[in-house]
């Protein structure tokens, strides 16, 4: 039995994926954009924002709210920009 509301389906390109896996294991970014790109795939793959949450001991609201917030094309730009300017610092 689902509970809940059902949650919109989360399309990344292969491109973003690779930036994305990148993201996440990157040790010289910043622990927020790290965990950011980790609810991203998560969320991709079709995990449960519940099961996200439990595996990265998030709440469920939190992981709810990156995942959504990644939906819209002005936040991935964001997320790219943020990127390349933290990889800049280093």
């Amino acid at each position: 039995m689902n509970r809940g509301r059902s949650k919109a389906e989360l399309v990344v390109s292969d491109d973003e994926r690779a930036q994305l896996s990148s993201f996440a294991r990157s040790r010289s970014l910043p622990a927020s954009l790290s965990m950011r790109a980790r609810i991203v795939l998560g969320s991709a793959e079709g995990e449960a924002n519940s099961s996200i949450a439990e595996r990265l001991r998030l709440t469920k609201a939190t992981v709810g709210k990156l995942a959504n917030a990644f939906h819209r094309t002005p936040r991935r730009r964001a997320l790219r920009r943020r990127a390349a300017r933290a990889a800049a610092q280093h």
